[in-house]
């Protein structure tokens, strides 16, 4: 069997991808970013364009201005060495193993996952990736990507309608997920709203796939501008990690808007008619419920029939006045749900793996394996 490299760029990821290895029978190691440096070379060079790292870099840059951080010209040149030393040792990890290297990540946002992805574009090799289970209890790997990039079939009469049995669920092995923690104190809900959470400005399902809306206060705007005296009120929630407040968006909310930052999303997701997201997993914990789901941005979910989605102006208006009376479809919903619970996620959640979660991983990474093997012969 290949040989497997886990990069972690953070603790709980060199915890969990050193635990995978030590509880399955998978050949491979861990490397932090100082151990991916160990193996740069100085005569060796990647193929990789000057500007794909400068592309890497200034968003790097852009990062740590958000977070208030000055850039100095000597951290711009040391970001950039480094990105260069890692594009080396990468490449020099390909050709020693002539094409057949597997890397696993973490999401696969940071740079340096990236830097492996174009790698092995260039010379071979597979990628696998791991996040969070898009189901509660559950793990996420996925040869393909993550979140809006990941392998789960979008076409409902080629894949679900036709090729995916589905079967009926008790609810015993689809519940929603564990109330999020919550800020000050609980509101009285309305009657009648639609239930909108916030997410993070910073995060890539944001900056990558929010293609209209750049960040929560467009979000706010765009709603409240198509919004008429005939929907539901508007319940915003903003994002409980996110440090980014809006306290201009709450003088702005009128009999139309409010925000319940106290109370709890489960129970605000529950209560509302709808709920309306550019791509939160709040979205897909609605899809559970049975709620009816409006999509702004680019996500996996947002698949016909089963979610509404908007990908501007002009449309956000029309969904608008469909989502009172647009329900999905009870079919395609159920058969989305059993795909996603019997084929697609790992079962077990990565922060309390058991020893079932690990022989699944360990089947899943060794199928993907196969897979591809077969393909490329």
């Amino acid at each position: 069997m290949r040989r497997l490299f886990f990069i972690a760029v953070a603790n709980h990821q060199q915890r969990y991808f050193r635990n995978l290895l030590a509880h399955t029978g998978l050949p491979g190691q861990v490397l932090t970013w100082r151990g991916l440096l160990r193996h740069w070379r100085p005569f060796v060079r990647s193929d990789l364009s000057a500007g794909e790292h400068r592309v890497w870099t200034e968003e790097k840059i852009a990062e740590r201005r958000r977070k208030g951080k000055s850039v100095s010209p000597w951290y711009r040149w040391g970001l950039h060495l480094e990105q260069r030393m890692a594009a080396a040792a990468l490449t020099r990890l390909a050709r020693a193993h002539d094409g057949e290297l597997v890397i696993g990540v973490w999401n696969g946002g940071h740079r340096y996952h990236q830097i492996a992805r174009r790698i092995l574009e260039h010379g071979g090799g597979q990628m696998l990736y791991f996040e969070n289970g898009i189901l509660p209890g559950t793990t996420t790997l996925d040869p393909q990507g993550v979140n809006y990039y990941n392998s789960v079939p979008r076409d409902p009469a080629a894949f679900y309608q036709r090729a995916c049995p589905g079967h009926d669920h008790d609810g015993a092995t689809l519940v929603p997920r564990a109330p999020r923690c919550h800020k000050g104190d609980a509101i009285e809900l309305p009657e009648r709203y639609w239930f909108v959470p916030f997410q993070d400005d910073r995060d890539t399902q944001i900056r990558e796939h929010s293609p209209w809306l750049e960040d929560m206060r467009a979000l706010f705007s765009a709603l409240s501008e198509h919004h008429d005296g005939h929907h539901p009120m508007l319940v915003f929630k903003e994002h409980p990690s996110s440090p980014i407040r809006y306290p201009d968006l709450h003088e702005r909310s009128g009999s139309r808007e409010r925000f319940a930052n106290g109370n709890d999303t489960q129970t605000l997701i529950e209560d509302a008619e709808a709920v309306i997201t550019v791509n939160s997993t709040v979205g897909l914990e609605a899809i559970l419920l049975g709620k009816p789901v409006l999509v702004l941005g680019r996500a996996f979910y947002a698949i016909p029939g089963l979610t509404l989605s908007a990908e501007g102006p002009e449309e956000l208006a029309e969904a608008l006045h469909r989502l009172s009376d647009w329900k999905p479809d009870p079919v395609l919903r159920r058969k989305f749900l059993d795909y996603l619970s019997r084929d697609y996620c790992v079962p077990g959640s990565w922060r309390e793996p058991d020893r079932a979660h690990w022989r699944a991983v360990e089947a899943r990474v060794r199928g993907y394996l196969t897979a591809r093997k077969t393909a490329t012969s």
